[in-house]
């Protein structure tokens, strides 16, 4: 959505300060693709991508962490030289996750591995960019998709994988996937048919905290390479498109709220035969330590359930989760818990019926919404209002979306519809 940079600068720093949560990158409702041209169309589960490129207008500055943030901004240009619309905020959190603080504007995000390389090709995803703006990928990379994708205001994404040779994916909890040192995931968003940007998440050490985030922003639509964004920068309306390039700390807010950091790449999200590594082809070559059954899925016999959970694990579940999730102060006990878990075997064993359907709300008053989830009744239902939300310090997801998602918000109101009411 072509906004004025203050005004979207203003909701980053409603968003920042009010310490919500979801969104801004991970796992991913889809949007449909056929000979390299990206439909408007989107669905819960998965489909495809493809490529293009970028260029913008004006630049703000974000500064302030924690639940003190302030604008300002005045039109200018990027250091790399073309016009765009940028903010810069300062850190709460080190790129790693490490809780070091990141001071300053315009500076570039390290782990303890050090700087993520200057440029993409750098990274080892591709060796060279085709004619037709496919990347061919470097050897040992692999794409993949997660069945349920997480509502990026109908980009669509390409998603790849580079496990190191003769090592496995920790599997011991099929919940929460231990990757192995070495292993890369890149993630690019495709705007209409313009390739804009492409993430990186890289396992740097053995330590809980040893990950490199890093963003890659395509400047051009015949660009060869895509250059590392700084750190603390977000490019707003990226080649004069809806899509947005978020910061390096809201890249961290997200996948942070996970031990494994890698939100799309898990077992239920991987267990389908909608093409690219799957959860068959990694039993299949033995990358996994321990088997995990393919009979495994989202509970329910019906489509509207499934649906619904499943959309709420991809887009909701990255924060509202324990392991670690939010913080007690962003959301007070009981806790919201939407990501759904491989032993979930009914609907009513997962977190997201236990802790929101027919219970009150705890960080919500100021909505006038009691309930969560108020079963048979999407209006009278704080989850369901919020995401219908968008541009003010209530949206749900916090960040990382404009636009509501009406397949989305109609795949919640019909699971709400069939939710017996409170006793």
């Amino acid at each position: 959505m072509n906004r004025p940079a203050g005004a979207q600068a203003a909701v980053l720093a409603l968003a920042i300060a009010s310490g919500l949560a979801a969104g801004a990158c991970g796992s991913d409702p889809a949007s449909s693709t056929t000979a390299g041209t990206p439909s408007t169309t989107s669905s819960l589960t998965s489909t495809a991508a493809t490529t293009g490129a970028d260029t913008t207008g004006s630049v703000g500055t974000t500064t302030g962490a924690g639940p003190t943030t302030s604008v300002s901004g005045t039109d200018g240009t990027t250091t790399d030289g073309t016009s765009a619309s940028v903010t810069t905020a300062t850190a709460t959190q080190g790129a790693g996750g490490t809780g070091s603080s990141t001071t300053g504007t315009d500076t570039t995000g390290t782990t303890t591995a050090g700087e993520a390389p200057a440029m993409l090709s750098q990274t080892g995803l591709y060796t060279e960019r085709a004619a037709d703006g496919t990347l061919v990928l470097a050897e040992g990379v692999r794409e993949f998709e997660p069945k349920y994708w997480l509502w990026s205001d109908g980009s669509d994404k390409k998603r790849y994988v580079y496990l190191p040779p003769d090592t496995q994916i920790d599997t011991s909890d099929p919940d929460h996937w231990v990757l192995p040192v070495g292993t890369k995931l890149w993630k690019s968003f495709i705007s209409g048919d313009q390739l804009v940007e492409t993430r990186l998440i890289e396992r740097t050490g053995e330590g809980e905290h040893d990950f490199r985030y890093a963003t890659y922003f395509w400047m051009a639509a015949d660009a060869t390479d895509a250059t590392l964004m700084k750190y603390n920068n977000e490019r707003l309306n990226a080649a004069g498109t809806t899509h947005d390039i978020p910061s390096g700390p809201m890249c961290e807010r997200c996948h942070n709220g996970l031990q494994e950091r890698a939100l799309g790449f898990s077992a239920l999200q991987l267990n389908h035969d909608l093409g690219g590594l799957n959860l068959a082809t990694l039993l299949e070559e033995g990358l996994l330590t321990d088997p995990i059954s393919l009979e495994i899925r989202i509970p329910g016999d019906d489509p509207v359930v499934q649906d619904a959970l499943g959309y709420l694990h991809a887009n909701c579940g990255n924060c509202h989760n324990d392991s670690p999730g939010l913080p007690d102060e962003s959301v007070p006990p009981p806790q919201l818990l939407l990501r759904v878990l491989v032993d979930d075997l009914a609907v009513e064993d997962t977190d997201a019926y236990q802790t929101a359907v027919n219970q009150p709300t705890t960080a919500s008053d100021e909505l006038g919404y009691p309930w969560r989830i108020y079963g048979g009744d999407e209006t009278q239902s704080a989850l369901y209002f919020r995401m219908t939300r968008r541009m003010i310090e209530d949206q749900m997801p916090p960040i990382g979306t404009e636009v509501t998602h009406d397949e989305g918000l109609a795949a919640i109101q019909a699971w709400i519809q069939s939710l017996p009411p409170p006793p």
